[in-house]
């Protein structure tokens, strides 16, 4: 049997949700209307207010209900698209709480929340992505900053080295000195080859230890060019820990789910360029 798609699970969240919560429409109308009595009768005893207050508090108490309703067919809908999505994509949903100890970020900040987890193999590589957010708590006068990435671990391929990035260059790093300062206050090396356009375009750096002359190898001319191109990707990617590690901003719903495994053939097909060092 087929996905369906996630507006046919929201339907049946609808209906599931408008038949549980209808029959209790009327208590929540009652028990509105009666707090609404009682705060005016507080604030005042003329007739107009208990009457005011009674049809302010069922009409509070309708849009409570709708509120009611939201959340559950949201909750049910969900369950059932992850529940036929995970036996379709044989992946398995792990749900909330636990993530790698060495993840991006997993140190960051002064709390830190996974959501969302799911696992399983994919194109021979086994596959975790979930959602990740760390927060930075404020002061008095300051709200708490979270910061919400979406999170993918591959493992299943590894380099003979102990670390490597690669990503595209933003504005911050488009100039030499930054990468000579990140040679000499972090553990990384920036790598330039020999094509001009690559090393403007892309951010590419080994662990200090590690042989620059397998990388050298795999980026060859004709790689270099349909990178530089754009017909081959590279999706930003950290090495270390020997896991690949891809990162994006931000969070993704359930009924996004179906994106993932498009994510991930873009990082394995990426995973595979960079470590066919290996048969080379």
């Amino acid at each position: 049997m087929a996905l369906e798609p996630y507006s046919h699970y929201a339907q049946i969240g609808t209906q599931n949700a408008y038949d549980r919560w209808t029959p209790k429409l009327k208590f929540f109308a009652a028990f509105s209307a009666l707090a609404g009595i009682g705060v005016a009768l507080a604030i005042a005893r003329d007739i107009q207010y208990p009457v005011l207050g009674a049809f302010a508090g069922g009409i509070i108490g309708y849009f409570i209900f709708r509120l009611v309703v939201y959340v559950a067919a949201s909750n049910t809908a969900d369950h059932l698209y992850r529940t036929d999505w995970c036996k379709e994509r044989g992946m398995t949903y792990i749900g909330d709480g636990e993530f790698p100890a060495n993840a991006p970020y997993a140190k960051r900040g002064d709390k830190r929340e996974a959501t969302d987890a799911y696992e399983g193999e994919w194109n021979g590589l086994k596959t975790l992505f979930y959602n990740f957010t760390y927060t930075e708590k404020g002061d008095s006068d300051d709200p708490d900053t979270d910061y919400d990435f979406k999170i993918m671990r591959l493992t299943g391929r590894e380099l003979p080295i102990a670390s490597l990035t690669m990503h595209q260059r933003g504005f911050m790093n488009k100039f030499k000195f930054v990468d000579d300062l990140q040679g000499r206050f972090t553990g990384q090396k920036p790598v330039s080859l020999e094509s001009v356009a690559f090393n403007e375009k892309w951010d590419l750096t080994i662990d200090d230890n590690a042989d620059e002359i397998w990388i050298r190898r795999i980026f060859d001319p004709a790689t270099i060019t349909a990178l530089n191109d754009g017909h081959f990707t590279i999706p930003d990617v950290q090495y270390y820990g020997n896991a690949w590690w891809f990162v994006e901003k931000g969070h993704f719903k359930t009924e996004e789910l179906e994106e993932w495994p498009a994510k991930q053939v873009l990082a394995a097909d990426a995973v595979e360029l960079l470590s066919r060092v290996q048969t080379l």
